[in-house]
């Protein structure tokens, strides 16, 4: 396995998050596959970090893990120097976007971008203004009724990306975000995240 950590310039703006430690991680599946092998990551708050390798070196795992999403075999997980290890991952303040889209196929656009702050139990009528406000940010307000079938693959991945934005959490992991969106976009995106 062969991954490499680019570190990228601190946000201008962002000063809120909070850092995230990585020591000695461990992923062993069932059947004995060593997905992560004492992997070790310090990111500072306000930091953009690029995990780059080949298919299948565990980029996706390591995020997985410090989302709490899969559980690691052995090692330690900090998120703004509290041990989150064994933390539910309801408990970490981290949202991510996934490559796969993992949207709710019976809910609307502002159903999909809504639902982290239903589940935080923001009242309804916040919760409505900011999943709007995400979604006219993200260029979906003409299909914010609309349910993910009826979207193109880069709808989806911006239903996805806003979804994770509007709980404005701690940690935003983001697993290839922009590989299904258009150039054009991509680039704003990119500013705007």
């Amino acid at each position: 396995m062969t991954m490499t950590t680019v570190r990228g310039e601190q946000a201008e703006q962002a000063s809120s998050g909070r850092s995230v430690g990585v020591e000695k991680i461990t992923k062993v599946y069932p059947g004995g596959r060593r997905a992560l092998d004492g992997v070790e990551l310090a990111v500072e708050p306000g930091t953009f970090v690029v995990l780059l390798g080949p298919s299948g070196c565990g980029k996706t795992t390591l995020l997985r893990c410090i989302a709490g999403l899969e559980r690691i075999s052995a090692g330690a997980m900090l998120i703004g120097g509290d041990d989150m290890t064994h933390r539910e991952p309801g408990d970490r303040s981290v949202a991510m976007v996934f490559q796969n889209y993992a949207l709710y196929p019976t809910k609307t656009v502002l159903e999909n971008i809504e639902y982290p702050l239903r589940m935080a139990k923001v009242s309804r009528q916040a919760r409505r203004q900011r999943a709007r406000e995400m979604a006219e940010l993200l260029r979906l307000g003409p299909v914010m009724n609309s349910r993910p079938a009826q979207l193109s693959g880069g709808q989806r991945q911006r239903v996805g990306i806003g979804r994770a934005l509007v709980r404005e959490p701690d940690v935003l992991l983001m697993d290839e975000p922009l590989s299904n969106i258009d150039a054009e976009l991509r680039g704003e995106l990119r500013a705007e995240i």
